[in-house]
């Protein structure tokens, strides 16, 4: 069984098309199911909360931090994704709003800049990047951004002190609430 070098040729070429097809289908379909791969959200909300606790006791004020609507004191010491309210997004996804303020402090028209470096440091030296969002005579706000899209805002102001943080959305959120892990709070 000989075959001429041309019908050889046209076999290679043949099986090289359907190798290429074949690593190409293969390769897709790995790219598809790593893109749907979504992180623990436990591990988000960790990440998140620890920003957060740095941030309400970088100024020694962590005991006058409240939030759900200013009604309750921050609960510095634990947490889960489940204590914070989740709100809904699109495809059955949801994403989390924390919030935790000191409007008590009365802080008038001072210079805040000191407390906003007490958290910039706190921040930086567990090795996140901090950057400067907004200052003007009554408010300074830095910002950091964790991994997975949240975003972290501390604003020191005439009213107090703030911490916010939102994250991206996310199919966890929406899930089983029991799944939900409590982590301790970080101090600054």
């Amino acid at each position: 069984m000989f075959f001429s070098s041309g019908f050889r040729r046209f076999l290679n070429v043949c099986v090289a098309v359907v190798i290429a097809v074949l690593m190409l289908t293969g390769c897709s379909s790995v790219t598809q199911k790593n893109k749907a791969i979504e992180p623990d959200v436990n591990e988000i909300f960790k990440e998140m909360y620890s920003a957060v606790t740095v941030a309400a006791s970088a100024n020694g004020n962590e005991a006058k931090f409240r939030w759900k609507n200013n009604t309750k004191p921050f609960p510095y010491k634990e947490a889960s994704w489940s204590d914070v309210t989740v709100f809904p997004c699109e495809e059955g996804k949801g994403k989390l709003k924390l919030m935790a303020t000191t409007y008590d402090q009365g802080l008038g028209s001072e210079d805040f800049s000191a407390q906003v470096e007490k958290v910039r440091a706190a921040w930086e030296s567990r090795g996140l990047n901090v950057r400067t969002v907004g200052s003007s005579k009554n408010n300074s706000e830095i910002a950091t951004d964790l991994p997975y899209g949240t975003t972290v805002v501390y604003s020191a102001g005439a009213g107090g002190e703030s911490v916010e943080a939102d994250t991206e959305c996310f199919a966890g959120f929406k899930g089983d609430e029991s799944s939900a892990q409590v982590y301790p709070g970080e101090k600054a």
